[in-house]
């Protein structure tokens, strides 16, 4: 049977190649199921066949969370129950009405009819007939004999999501294998051909190394997710190879070319084999794949690189002074910045509030004092963050602080089970099934030792402005302040690290407008990895900040980009994209072409000290590369009259160098956040914020 299978499909493939071969014909497409078949020819199908030069028309009839008994049903009643939309001649998409699917099938001779049925039932084969049957019997009736009938394969959720996973350990890899199992069974008892988008997710998901997934929750995302869908529906139903179209169609939501290449890579090998995934994984571990680009380890093989001058205006003339530097350079840089690199970040929303939610005056036995606070963006409260603090209690005057942006949620700071945990209107945005249990990252947080320093502890669960994945700017902070008719960031707005940044500057509004237990001015950021990155940039922004700490920052934090060791612009883009803004994008195996480097993010937190940690064993995050940032930003600290760093040298490991308002250390282990680290920025903290 599947020698038989492989016959029809290639008998398939040659008809539609044959079909194309003139360039005037018109291929028409209808797609029935349920909300997922809509999505898949109305997001990126259009652009698809439209790079290619071929004519289409495109339609869906769907009924939303249907399975195939319930469109079978609603077929042979002649209910209009179906919602109904065509493609038309000037790229616009005809309103959509409901009509019977009797209706839809008469609007025109259709080449290829689609089926879907409601993804959840996807994986039980049980589920599947008689209403297959039932359906395939009436569209068959109703379509002309050339008319080719294609099963449309849905695909595992993400790990994440909470819908419909109980039977599959909330687990895709356990969803997949049923998946593929029944699509293969009732293809080949119905002589049906496939569309394998579920196998192309498969094949995704184990070959290209990726921060989060390509769906949202059991919907593909707008933008890988929804390219591979179009790469693997078109193939699928053209025979034509979707790699050859990457560069021809490349939507503004997926930009980066390696991103494009991958999803039609894994769209290609889906329609070759469309029940078994393949996978390409390069072997190299996480955020190491071949499409990204391997990491250079070797300082011999660091190119030769020059770095902008902070101290050189655009025009090429110098700075002058501290009031030109503080007047006109500085805003210079934060323009590079923003429209280059992070993105711009709207202001603070008018009426944003602040509400006391929980307090606990006892906390580590009597030690400090714990507070839960939200802190709303408008007077709608539909969205907020809320932050944690930790204040020592019998201090004389208010606290200086750390502000500390945790990647994990609150609850994962500490042990305590009286610290809330996030509630379902909050799961429901961050898509996130389960969460760290109480506590599980309290080695990152050594609040007693903090708060035995006299220090105030502040944080806040980063998801509260973006979840960190790539989910087309839809979840977080970001639709909430799209101006009327926008649905994607321009490519000089905010990604993630903005929007955290900004997050950061709201808590800085409620330290001064909405308490006295902590010293607003004596403020600062610290943050680890991209939480690392987020700090000095949170900082270089807003000067109300008192200080800035980067840990093991890397690539787009503290490390210098043109060094091209470790993680390089390239893996960061086609990794983490929803960290950055879209210009950026143009930096890939591009740095010497970056108007900026991350010295002058440095230089932008002068005068306010400034702390880099690195580790030994962190060679992604380019430990060199992070302490010639500090070297290179001296010059501006040399204008306010500091020396900076006592030495040029890259110093030993366990050496640390604290300098007049810079500190740098590189400690023995790996990329995590440990008590040594925290020793040495309590010590420099004590030089400068108490």
């Amino acid at each position: 049977m599947r020698n038989v299978y492989k016959l029809l499909f290639a008998a398939a493939l040659l008809l539609s190649q044959t079909l194309f071969a003139q360039k005037d014909d018109t291929i028409r497409i209808l797609a029935v199921g349920n909300g997922l078949s809509a999505e898949a020819v109305t997001r990126d199908l259009p652009g698809y066949f439209e790079a290619a030069g071929q004519k289409v028309v495109l339609a869906y009839a769907v009924r939303l969370s249907s399975d195939y008994a319930k469109q079978a049903e609603l077929a042979r009643s002649g209910a209009e129950g179906f919602s109904y939309s065509k493609l038309s001649g000037n790229g616009t998409w005809t309103e959509e009405r409901k009509v019977s699917l009797a209706a839809a099938l008469a609007d025109e001779k259709w080449d290829i009819v689609s089926l879907q049925t409601q993804s959840a039932q996807a994986a039980r084969r049980e589920s599947i007939d008689p209403g297959l049957g039932q359906l395939l019997k009436f569209v068959r009736k109703r379509t002309p004999k050339s008319v080719r009938i294609m099963y449309f394969q849905t695909w595992p959720y993400a790990n994440q999501s909470t819908k419909h996973w109980m039977a599959f350990g909330h687990n895709n890899v356990n969803m997949y294998p049923q998946i593929a199992a029944t699509s293969k069974e009732f293809c080949e008892k119905y002589s049906l051909e496939v569309i394998p988008v579920g196998t192309a997710i498969r094949s995704l998901r184990t070959s290209f190394s990726m921060q989060g997934d390509i769906t949202y929750g059991d919907h593909l995302n707008k933008t890988m997710g929804a390219y591979l869908c179009a790469a693997t529906f078109f193939e699928a139903v053209t025979g034509l190879d979707a790699r050859d179209y990457t560069d021809a169609y490349a939507p503004y939501t997926l930009e980066n070319h390696v991103r494009r290449e991958m999803a039609a890579k894994c769209a290609h090998y889906a329609c070759l084999k469309p029940f078994e995934f393949t996978n390409m994984s390069s072997g190299t571990g996480t955020y190491g794949s071949v499409e990204a680009g391997l990491p250079n380890y070797d300082e011999t093989l660091v190119p030769q690189y020059t770095l902008p001058d902070p101290l050189v205006m655009n025009d090429g003339s110098p700075v002058k002074g501290i009031e030109q530097w503080e007047g006109e350079r500085r805003e210079e840089l934060l323009e590079l910045f923003r429209s280059e690199v992070y993105g711009h970040s709207p202001a603070r929303r008018e009426g944003q509030h602040y509400k006391i939610v929980k307090e606990d005056p006892n906390a580590f036995g009597g030690m400090a004092t714990r507070r839960e606070v939200l802190i709303y963006f408008d007077s709608s409260e539909d969205r907020y963050i809320r932050l944690m603090t930790y204040v020592p209690n019998g201090l004389e005057g208010p606290a200086p602080a750390f502000l500390l942006l945790n990647t994990s949620g609150n609850a994962s700071v500490n042990e305590d089970t009286n610290i809330s945990y996030p509630d379902e209107h909050q799961l429901i945005q961050y898509e996130i099934h389960g969460f760290p249990y109480y506590g599980q990252y309290r080695h990152f947080y050594p609040l007693e030792l903090i708060l035995s320093r006299g220090y105030a502890f502040l944080t806040f669960f980063k998801s509260d402005c973006d979840p960190d994945f790539d989910d087309g700017f839809q979840n977080g902070i970001h639709p909430y302040i799209y101006k009327e008719g926008q649905t994607f960031p321009e490519p000089d707005q905010w990604g993630s690290i903005s929007a955290w940044a900004w997050g950061m500057s709201r808590v800085m509004d409620y330290l001064e407008e909405g308490q006295t237990e902590v010293n607003a001015a004596k403020v600062s950021t610290i943050g680890h990895s991209r939480a690392g990155k987020t700090a000095l940039w949170a900082a270089a922004q807003d000067t109300r900040f008192a200080m800035a700490i980067s840990n093991c920052s890397g690539c787009s934090g503290a490390a210098i980009a043109r060094r091209r060791y470790g993680q390089t612009v390239r893996q960061i883009n086609t990794t983490f994209p929803q960290w950055f803004c879209r210009n950026y994008i143009k930096y890939m195996d591009n740095e010497d072409a970056l108007p900026v480097d991350q010295h002058e993010l440095v230089a932008l937190i002068a005068p306010r000290p400034v702390y880099v940690g690195s580790a030994a064993g962190d060679r992604w995050a380019d430990p060199k590369g992070e302490f010639l940032s500090l070297v290179h930003a001296q010059s501006v600290y040399a204008m306010y009259g500091y020396s900076g760093l006592p030495s040029d040298e890259w110093p030993d490991v366990r050496h640390p160098m604290i300098g007049d308002h810079m500190g740098y250390h590189i400690r023995l282990g790996r990329h995590s956040l440990t008590g040594y680290d925290w020793d040495r920025y309590l010590d420099f903290a004590d030089i400068y914020l108490k």
